[in-house]
């Protein structure tokens, strides 16, 4: 059972130990945001940094359906939440034919199922408080999908297809849904592919570099800050121009 119920909201950040998930998590502390963050795996990655050692730090299977339910079921009344920021997230490289059902579940189940789940349980608090802002990482593969990459690019296009309408859907109660699709992020997402594909993706990239997860977490911020209550329904490439 969680305790300390503390009386302030909150943003939920899922997958916070990966690399967009930290850089955002510290960004958004920096700009003042209690956080709740979320990690399967390297939660110590997150204890490490003194900026995030005083927020609460939850390790979360979400391969686990009920695991999910508990955790959220005794956290939402104690913390409750008016943002959300999922960047969890797993990557498949293969030829489909070659991508057995059980991989195809398990990426559906970290890049949507567990997705939509969380989302059942915050909706009803955003509703209750008037209003929240939720905001996923997708990837540009869910708009330009890429051979080798057909589960990953579904899994993630199920994810844009579901914000943008939830986005119109729950617009009238003040509840945000935006994603935000990256392209060559450095990082541990990208560290299966070697030196000379990574240079054959940046030819076609017209800033011809890598991104950083610090840029993405610039614009996680601005797109769970008030600048942009406006926003709503969106999917934002940040790709260097592709």
């Amino acid at each position: 059972m969680i305790t300390d119920p503390k009386p302030k909201q909150y943003c939920y950040i899922f997958g916070a130990s990966g690399d967009i998930g930290l850089a955002a998590a510290k960004r958004l502390r920096a700009a003042g945001l209690k956080l709740v963050l979320f990690a399967n795996q390297h939660a110590d990655r997150l204890r490490a940094e003194s900026l995030l050692k005083n927020e609460l730090i939850i390790e979360l299977d979400l391969l686990n359906s009920d695991e999910i339910t508990a955790t959220l079921s005794d956290l939402i009344s104690l913390y409750p939440a008016r943002q959300l920021l999922y960047a969890a997230g797993i990557s498949h490289y293969a030829l489909f034919q070659n991508s057995p059902l059980e991989i195809q579940d398990q990426i559906f189940q970290i890049n949507y199922r567990a997705y939509a789940q969380i989302l059942h349980h915050l909706i009803p608090v955003f509703l209750q408080q008037g209003g929240g802002d939720c905001l996923a990482i997708a990837s540009i593969q869910a708009e330009d999908p890429a051979s080798m990459e057909a589960v990953y690019a579904a899994s993630k296009a199920a994810m844009v297809a579901l914000t943008r309408s939830l986005a119109a859907e729950l617009g009238p109660s003040k509840i945000r849904f935006n994603t935000i699709a990256p392209g060559w992020i450095d990082g541990e997402m990208n560290a299966h592919f070697s030196e000379e594909e990574k240079k054959a993706f940046l030819e076609d990239v017209a800033l011809m570099r890598s991104g950083k997860p610090e840029e993405v977490a610039e614009l996680c911020h601005f797109l769970l800050s008030d600048a942009a209550a406006y926003i709503t329904g969106q999917c934002f490439r940040i790709d260097g121009g592709i």
